[in-house]
Parts: structure tokens; C-alpha cells; sequence
């Protein structure tokens, strides 16, 4: 959750200290809003973060597909095989 006291910095002071800023985010995820001209510019957050919210908005749209396409859904499996035909991407390898 975004702690507005301690979790916005402008951009002078990201160049400051950029060690430190760093160090917090790579720890606690962000996100960090960064402020120009004070007005929030960019969010930072980690890798991990990243990762985890794309990973959910994915997620989220093979489920939205399911959702739409229901009739040509019978379970989780289906859904996800017609979310990947739909993105026109190659399913990922199963043995792993």
C-alpha cells in the first residue's frame, strides 16, 4: 500500500539518493511515485513487483477471454488454450 509520507519522491530527489532509493524499493517492492514539477511522473517498483503484477494481469485477461467465450470453455485447461490461440502465442511447455 502506498504510504504517502514516505513513498514519493521528486526526481531531485531520486537523483540524490538513488543508493538508498534503490536498496528500499529492491526491498519493500514500491512502488515509489517519483514527482516533476510536482506532479507524479513515474512509478517505481521491483523487478519482483513487475513481475508479479504482469503476471496477474495476464491472468486476468485469459479469464476475461474465458469469461467472453464461455460457450467454447468447459474448464480452466480450455480457457487457457483459447486464451493463448487468441493472443497468438505458443503455450508454455508443460513438463516443467
Amino acid at each position: 500500500m502506498l504510504n504517502v509520507m514516505e513513498d514519493i519522491t521528486s526526481m531531485a530527489g531520486l537523483r540524490e539518493n538513488l543508493d538508498e532509493i534503490m536498496a528500499r524499493v529492491k526491498e519493500d517492492g514500491g512502488p515509489l511515485v517519483i514527482t516533476e514539477d510536482g506532479e507524479a511522473a513515474l512509478v517505481l517498483l521491483s523487478a519482483e513487483e513487475y513481475q508479479s503484477l504482469v503476471g496477474r494481469s495476464e491472468t486476468q485477461e485469459m479469464m476475461a477471454i474465458a469469461t467472453e467465450r464461455a460457450g467454447d470453455v468447459t474448464d480452466l485447461e480450455d480457457g487457457i488454450a483459447l486464451f493463448y490461440k487468441e493472443a497468438g502465442l505458443q503455450p508454455p511447455d508443460k513438463r516443467r
